[in-house]
């Protein structure tokens, strides 16, 4: 009667938890959708009026919004005063709190230059250079900074990203006037390298790249130059030169990054057009606020300015997202069935065995006997330049100094999941941990983790800082950022080629195991028998396999990575590989 009566009082509360979750989930929030921009196909229009060309979140809540002001013939309006602009964010007026007029600001370019054997006709090769040239004219000596990359079957960094000077410019000039045609056309892989030489700048930046043929790849490089724009938030102006080009792939990469696009239909129109590019860039005005609601919420906030100009009002409007919890807008089509499933999903749970009462787990000391009559030769096959081991210590040896096993578990492609069931992409046993606890999965470009209890046991920091971790049910993920589940904190990790999960663990004389077993440390799906253990054995470190196969770099470096037939030495920065696993040794 007492566990029937527990039941009942758990499940009403848990129904007014659905409702109250449901109702604050969908008030006042919408969808996440792209930042403000779009692409321009015309190389010869760059758009009269206002247009809001570039929002830089990356200080969120701190907000700068880069506009554009043309008059009827599309040139830049200049002279305007902060006094000129109403800012509003999703209606309601903000105070501009920074202000950088037309010409004031400084900005970051980095030219991607078409160096391929085709560049060799219809004088393309000579116009890109005296376009590039030209847009150097443009920047201000002391303040703006430029980069170049040349490619063709390769990238090549021509000039580091760096600001501007008389004397630089000049050599400049020169290394472009040497540049000839070469070979192939490597163009995303050379727009991936220009977006990393932005990264960590600050202000208004932009990969301006230019080409006239294909990608030797195909398409199979297009997404990771959107993801890499995108993780950067730096958006990249497409050239596409001639009627050679890819213009499917290249209107997708500038509308997708928030950048523009321009189709030159031959090589004398380049100078002209990169002279107005940089005229745009040079003449935006800047506008910093500090955003009304200063929660990373996953919501798309919508921007309106009105510039009055001229005896007349000019008008502009865009957006930006930021990340976090995803959620629609409240409407009794969404709110009813969600809540329904919610309250389903909550029902299923009462009955589990476990959840309505302690998970104690077992303890484990993580010691292996000894077997009897081994010797240091038979204990020990060195992988590679590992020392050889000791196995039997004397009893007066100080504990071992603590160390930290860093475990790195790559994602799948599209969705992976994380819980304490043998069946999960990725077993993650620990205190708290439901048996599917969430599910990360690759949405729109970006990666989504969300909470499978229903009890929004899951926490994340969007940016990282543990100060901000909220319990979520749907949460967008960046480089950095933090997902917490029951007493475990794992670290999101995103490259241009994949996401990683990153776990830390610490490293005691109890040792550490990793294998198929549901009560391992790190428990993973293996078709074989597998049983790896990290432990210290009096006065050195040791990899064994019990079972299984893994490799080992003792010095770190992943070159060096050899198998293991029964254990190794290891030391800080020694390197571990288990399957898809990295684990790297740290000093705590």
């Amino acid at each position: 009667m007492k566990q029937m009566a527990l039941r009942t009082t758990l499940l009403t509360g848990l129904g007014i938890f659905a409702v109250l979750w449901t109702l604050l989930m969908g008030i006042g929030v919408s969808g996440v959708s792209p930042a403000a921009g779009g692409a321009r196909k015309d190389a010869a229009q760059f758009g009269t009026g206002a247009h809001i060309m570039y929002v830089d979140e990356s200080n969120f809540p701190e907000v700068t919004v880069y506009l554009a002001v043309n008059d009827d013939a599309g040139q830049p309006i200049l002279g305007l005063e902060q006094a000129d602009f109403t800012l509003r964010e999703d209606g309601k007026p903000v105070d501009i709190t920074a202000f950088v007029g037309a010409g004031g600001g400084a900005t970051s370019t980095v030219l991607v230059i078409d160096q391929s054997g085709s560049m060799g006709d219809d004088d393309k090769m000579s116009g890109a250079i005296r376009a590039a040239q030209g847009y150097m004219d443009f920047l201000n000596v002391g303040r703006d900074r430029l980069g170049i990359i040349v490619f063709s079957d390769w990238s090549l960094p021509l000039a580091p990203l760096d600001v501007v000077t008389d004397s630089g410019r000049a050599v400049l000039r020169g290394l472009l006037g040497a540049l000839f045609p070469l070979a192939g056309t490597e163009f995303y892989a050379a727009t991936i390298e220009g977006v990393k030489q932005l990264e960590g700048v600050s202000g208004r930046r932009v990969v301006l790249a230019l080409t006239d043929g294909r990608d030797n790849s195909g398409q199979a490089r297009l997404q990771q130059a959107i993801d890499a724009a995108l993780a950067a938030n730096t958006p990249i102006y497409v050239v596409g030169l001639g009627s050679d080009v890819d213009r499917d792939g290249l209107q997708r990469l500038a509308t997708a990054t928030n950048g523009q696009v321009y189709f030159s239909p031959n090589a004398a129109e380049l100078e002209q057009l990169y002279a107005a590019i940089a005229s745009n860039l040079r003449n935006e005005y800047a506008l910093t606020y500090h955003s009304l609601t200063p929660n990373l919420d996953g919501t798309r906030r919508d921007l309106a300015v009105d510039i009055g100009a001229a005896g007349g009002n000019i008008s502009a409007s865009g957006g930006y997202a930021v990340g976090g919890i995803l959620a629609p807008s409240l409407s009794l089509a969404v709110f009813l069935p969600t809540l329904l499933v919610l309250l389903a999903v909550l029902i299923g749970l009462i009955f589990v065995p476990g959840v309505t009462r302690p998970r104690i787990r077992r303890q484990r000391t993580g010691e292996l006997a000894e077997t009897p009559h081994q010797t240091a030769e038979t204990d020990f096959t060195p992988a590679q330049e590992a020392p050889p081991v000791i196995i039997a210590p004397p009893r007066d040896e100080p504990p071992p100094a603590p160390l930290t096993c860093v475990v790195t578990m790559p994602l799948a492609a599209e969705s992976t999941t994380l819980g304490s069931a043998p069946h999960n992409t990725w077993v993650i046993n620990g205190v708290g941990v439901a048996a599917q606890q969430a599910r990360i999965t690759l949405s729109n470009n970006r990666y989504v983790v969300a909470d499978l209890t229903g009890l929004s046991a899951t926490q994340v920091s969007y940016n990282g800082s543990p100060e901000q971790l909220r319990p979520i049910q749907q949460n967008a993920l960046r480089d950095g950022s933090r997902i917490v589940m029951g007493d475990l904190a794992l670290t999101f990790r995103q490259t241009p080629v994949g996401a990683a999960l990153e776990r830390r663990l610490p490293l005691t004389a109890s040792g550490l195991c990793i294998g198929a077993a549901l009560d391992a440390d790190v428990s993973v799906s293996s078709p074989q028998p597998l049983a790896i253990r990290i432990r210290h054995d009096g006065r050195h470190w040791l990899v064994e396999c019990e079972a299984g196969q893994c490799q080992v770099s003792y010095s770190g470096d992943p070159a060096q990575l050899r198998p293991v037939t029964q254990r190794n030495a290891l030391q800080p920065a020694s390197l571990v590989q288990v399957g898809a696993l990295t684990l790297r040794i740290e000093a705590a």
